[in-house]
């Protein structure tokens, strides 16, 4: 299946395509420029030098290309063979949230490597053809405050991790089926206006925040860059700091949907 997400054309070819049922609304006809593919089963490699360790994953040099090896609770899920525009996925246990783990890995890396973008964990909404994020860390709140603007005749094209692509001068959501544990995503392009980062409160409280307040609120949402990937990570983080930026204090009722609306009026 040939999928068109986060703006780049992918070939497809999963063990559990069936299961990964989001796929098929980003089906295309247009040919691939990307391609991934899974397997069952380990790599072998005449020779692997260790480049990179973090608790989660190892990074090797082998002669086939850049391999990483995906470690789960307390044992290795797979791997992902990384030669430039094909990425092969090794699976060593054969289930459908390994794979969706490991091709996530692998849309990260297109899509930062390809396409000025950033991903930051968030929520995204459309109302109204505008879009904006709701930024905050797991467990305050995200999905919940979604689910209001939800009730409300909008929209949500991702629940979790979302690409906003810089194209021609403006940022955009760029929907993609990554969608984080609620598989909750929309097919839909749509250019972004605000960034609401959001805190538990005991009362519903919503003010306008400056780009020096909001930048290490940010920082929380994002990844850093490699060296090779600066200047396009500057380019979309300085245009994000332009837009509007708001605290959202919520308590998780609808008061708090119609708080932040009220403060977005002239937006939507």
């Amino acid at each position: 299946m040939n999928i068109l997400a986060g703006g780049i054309k992918i070939s497809v070819n999963f063990l559990h395509e069936s299961e990964f049922t989001n796929l098929s609304k980003y089906k295309t006809n247009e040919k691939a420029d990307f391609f991934l593919n899974s397997c069952l089963g380990e790599p072998i490699f005449e020779r692997m030098d260790l480049d990179f360790e973090t608790e989660y994953y190892k990074i090797y040099k082998t002669e086939k290309g850049v391999f990483q090896l995906q470690k789960g609770h307390n044992e290795y899920l797979g791997g992902l063979l990384y030669q430039d525009k094909l990425i092969t996925m090794y699976i060593y246990k054969d289930l459908f949230l390994t794979e969706y783990l490991l091709s996530q890995y692998a849309f990260v890396y297109w899509i930062r490597h390809y396409t000025k973008s950033i991903f930051i964990h968030s929520s995204s909404i459309m109302v109204n053809n505008v879009g904006f994020l709701i930024c905050a860390k797991s467990g305050t709140g995200k999905s919940t405050h979604r689910r209001l603007w939800e009730r409300n005749d909008a929209k949500c094209i991702n629940d979790d991790k979302n690409v906003i692509s810089y194209i021609d001068g403006k940022l955009y959501i760029m929907p993609n089926p990554w969608s984080g544990k609620h598989f909750c995503d929309y097919n839909a392009q749509v250019e972004l206006k605000a960034l609401v980062f959001l805190y538990q409160s005991k009362e519903n409280v919503c003010e306008l925040i400056t780009p020096d307040r909001a930048m290490p609120l940010l920082l929380n949402q994002i990844q850093l860059p490699s060296n090779d990937l600066k200047e396009n990570w500057n380019l979309v983080v300085d245009k994000l700091l332009e837009l509007r930026l708001l605290r959202l204090g919520c308590t998780m009722d609808m008061e708090a949907y119609q708080v932040l609306r009220k403060k977005m009026e002239d937006l939507l």
